[in-house]
């Protein structure tokens, strides 16, 4: 069981220090869905990638949990098997999924505080030490 359209985390979701980032993942996340909606009746499929946290250069650290994290292979697989089997919002990975069905349903404050905590958290680790 997937989310609302628009809902998939952290897509939807508030992003502090990243707001136009959110926001604009927020945005296609539901165009695509839309799309879909409109579209499938015609035989076009229309799919949305959320990933999560995708390794693309396996020498850089990490700002956050190793198990948050797909390989860019793992990522490409799961974007295939999604686009084969027409699913509107492809999540890869098991965290990602649980953390997919479960944001869209906490009190949006509880949601805002832990995506402040988390960000101020990845921004500290992610920028360059004196």
């Amino acid at each position: 069981v997937l989310p609302p359209p628009g809902d998939a985390w952290p897509a939807g979701q508030p992003l502090p220090g990243l707001a136009t980032y959110g926001a604009t993942k927020a945005f296609l996340t539901s165009f695509a869905q839309a799309l879909d909606a409109e579209l499938r009746p015609r035989g076009v499929t229309v799919s949305c990638l959320a990933p999560g946290f995708t390794e693309t250069d396996p020498a850089a650290a990490r700002p956050s949990p190793g198990w948050l994290w797909r390989t860019s292979d793992e990522v490409a697989e799961a974007a295939v098997r999604g686009l084969l089997s027409g699913d509107p919002l492809i999540v890869p990975g098991l965290p990602w999924r649980v953390v997919a069905v479960l944001a869209p349903r906490a009190p949006r404050i509880l949601v805002r505080r832990l995506a402040r905590a988390v960000g101020q958290r990845m921004l500290r680790r992610s920028r360059p030490r004196p």
